[in-house]
Order: C-alpha cells, then structure tokens, then sequence
C-alpha cells in the first residue's frame, strides 16, 4: 500500500516516491503524478493512481522493469514523455477515455506489452510511442485520433493487424517499420501526409490499400516485398513504370484504378503467381512485356479505351486461356499473346477484340469471320491442310509471316481495305499460284 512517509506531495504534485514499491496505492488528494518521482524504482510490482490525477509527468515510471499492474482514473489527460519508457513488465493496459495525450516514448521499449485499449477521445499517438514493444499483437486506433508520430510502433514485430481510421490525416516516416508480422494494412483516403518508410520492413505484409493521396512517390512508404500477395495501385497514379513489380513472385492479385492510363514496359514481368488483375476503364495502353511470363493468369479483360497491346505483353503466360477486349480500336502487337492457350471458337479461331491471333482449325478452304479488323502474325503459321483462304472487307492489316509455311495453300484473296501488309506473309507457301490482291499497299 505504502505509507504516508514515503511519498513526498508538494501543492497536490507527487514530486517523489520514496518507498521500496511492491503494489503501491497513491494517496488520495495528488492531482499530478511528477517527472522521475517513481523512476527506476526496481521494486515496484503496481500501481493504483486515485481519482483527480489528470497527469503523469516525464518519465514518471521510467525504468521500473518489474511493473505489471497499472490503474488509472477518470479524468486522466496527458500521459507525458517517456512516463513508462522501459517498463518491460507491463503487459495489458487500459486508459481511460478521458486521456487526450500521449506523448513521445510515453511505452518506449516495453517490450511485454501485448494488449493496450487507447481511449477514444485520443488526439495523437506520439514519436516512439510505442517503440520496439515487441510483444503487441494488435492494436485499435480511435476515431479520434489525427496524428500518429514517427516511429510510433517501429519494431513491434509482434503486431499483426491495425486499423487506421478515418479521422487520421499523418503517419510520421518510419511509423509502422520493421512490424514483421503484419499482414494487412488499410490507409484512409483522409490520410495526405505519410512519411518516408512509414511501413517499410513489413515482411509478412500480403494486404495493401493505399489512398489517393500516394499516387505519386508511394512505393517510398510501403516496400512491396515478396511476400506481398494482394495489391491495390493507389488511385491517382497515372502510369505504372517499367519493370515496377518485375519478378515479385509472391504477387497473386492486382487491382488497378481508372486513373492508369499506362501499364509500362515489363511491368509485372515473371510474376509467375499471378492469378487475377483487375484493369479499370481509363487504360489505354499495356505496354511490351508488361505480364510476359505470368503463367498463373487464367482469364484477362481488357476494358473499353485501350487502343494498344503493345509487342509480348502476354507473352508466355501458358495458363491464359480467356480474353476478352474491344471490338473495335485495339493494336495488338507482334507475338502479344504468343504461347497462351487461348481457347478457340468452334471454327478454329483464336480472336481478341477485332484481332485474328491464331488459326488451329484444319480445313481446307478457309473464309476468316466478319469483323476482324487485324490478322496478327504467324496467326496462320503452319496451316499444312489449308489450301484457300478468304479475307473478309475490313481487314486493314496482315502481320508478318502471317500464312508462312502453309504448304498447301494455292489462293489468296487480300481486299482492298488493307492498309498494312507485313513481311514474309507468305514466304514458303510452294503451291501458292493464285493471288489476287485489291490492296494499293502490296
């Protein structure tokens, strides 16, 4: 309990303890519990602080390791700086709803805590609130709260989940670093400011949504590692660059917004896990070798407004057996879907948008469905039992080598609509004796 004598009071502020701790029940009438006047008091095991502390002041409790216990009243405000820094024996914690400040390493190194309910009428988490308390497995922040400083929960390796909410506007750099055991994490659009590394070191971190506020320069404050399963592309980000998620073979889903106009250059190259992406309307253009060698991608909808499938982009990705694209307005470059298993129309016809990718059928005289506006190449590369073909009106182009090797053709017919004719189209196709070509471009 402790006696009067062992507490030095001076106008209602505990200034010191001077006692040998145990569980110690502070004096009623104290209105403040003063700077370092419990501080490395080895011996104290609790503490039961009475009705009318508002306060407890700058490293308080510092230091007392063997503290397990703490009660606080109603009517706490302001838990100051350092006031249970290196209070390793603390495990659970509970503060009142009237606390309103935390302050800077208020829980700093208390590395036994593994459960803390923080108040809802909290402000602001401060710098290093919760630093390197290595035991917190989780932890709710209250809507009240707008502010959560730098390094606030660096190192809690423990913590596996945290609900940011929507009231938070900041989050200082290196907030939520080395938290290895965090596996999701939601930041609210209402968040503008995030500093540099805020959850970097995240290893286990398979969740992410990030708002609109990070559309540019995000990958500073989240690191994508290779364990990350699950990504949502800020909206707001235009372009996603070359090589961005290049090999990432933990990547399983992603979601793009309707602000991405461009998908760069081998940007999700051999991310061989892949499994599901979700484009959104605003895309225009996929850019070569974009998903080349995504070979866990099943089926791919390409939304209305892209006009380009650039050269390899879905190069190699054996597992692709559905796409589905415009009708109208789409360029698919060279070998874009070459190595797919594309499944083919009941004619034989492997057709993307108004693109001809592929013939796999063995007839021998071959009218190509109304509609297609392209012949890709190599799309009928090797057609040994073909021996005519019929090119509707409104194709405009024929890709390189596109009835190469077809042994057995003898007729072909290339309308006037085509505009582009490719090279090699018809290279060693020996019993090929009749054309007719309506086209100003052969």
């Amino acid at each position: 309990m402790g006696s009067a004598d062992e507490f030095l009071i001076e106008y209602g502020i505990l200034v010191e303890y001077r006692g040998s701790g145990g569980d110690v029940r502070i004096p009623e009438g104290v209105k403040s519990i003063g700077r370092r006047s419990f501080m490395w008091c080895r011996g104290l095991t609790g503490v039961t602080i009475p009705e009318g502390v508002t306060s407890i002041g700058e490293k308080a409790f510092y230091g007392c390791g063997r503290l397990k216990k703490v009660t606080m009243p109603k009517g706490m405000m302001d838990i100051r700086t350092d006031a249970f820094n290196g209070c390793v024996g603390l495990t659970s914690l509970t503060l009142p709803d009237t606390v309103v400040k935390i302050r800077d390493r208020a829980f700093h190194g208390c590395s036994g805590l593994n459960s803390v309910i923080l108040p809802d009428g909290l402000t602001r988490i401060g710098r290093k609130t919760f630093y390197r308390c290595v035991s917190l497995t989780s932890v709710r922040i209250p809507d009240s709260v707008t502010s959560i400083g730098e390094y606030a929960f660096y190192g809690c390796s423990s913590l596996t989940s945290v609900r940011i909410p929507d009231s938070v506007t900041s989050i200082g750099e290196y907030a939520f670093y080395g938290c290895s055991s965090l596996t999701s994490v939601r930041i609210p659009d209402s968040v503008i400011s995030i500093g540099w590394s805020a959850f970097y070191e995240c290893g286990s971190l398979t969740d992410v949504r990030i708002p609109r506020s990070m559309s540019d320069g995000w990958k500073s404050v989240i690191r994508i590692s290779s364990s990350t399963s699950v990504l949502m592309i800020p909206e707001g980000v235009t372009v996603i660059k070359e090589r961005e998620f290049n090999g990432n073979t933990s990547l399983k889903s992603v979601r793009i917004p309707a602000s991405v106009v461009r998908i760069g250059e081998s940007a999700f190259k051999g991310c061989r896990n892949l499994e599901s992406i979700w484009f959104s309307e605003g895309l225009k253009s996929i850019g070569e070798s974009a998903f080349e060698d995504c070979t866990s991608l099943t089926s791919v909808m390409i939304p209305k407004g892209v006009t380009s499938i650039e050269d390899k982009a879905f190069l190699g990705c054996s597992g692709l057996k559905q796409v589905k694209a415009p009708e109208e307005g789409v360029h698919i470059g060279r070998y874009a879907f070459l190595g797919c298993e594309i499944s083919p129309d009941q004619e034989g016809f492997v057709i993307v948008g108004s693109s001809l990718l592929k013939y796999s059928g063995h007839k021998v005289n071959v009218t190509i469905p109304r509609g297609v506006t392209s012949i890709e190449g190599d799309a009928f590369l090797g057609c040994c039992s073909m021996e005519n073909v019929t090119i509707p009106e409104g194709v405009t182009s024929i890709g390189n080598m596109a009835f190469c090797l077809c042994g057995s053709l003898t007729s072909l017919t290339i309308p006037g609509t085509v505009r582009k004719i490719g090279k090699g189209v018809a290279d060693m196709c020996g019993r090929l004796t009749h054309v007719i070509c309506y086209s100003s471009c052969a």
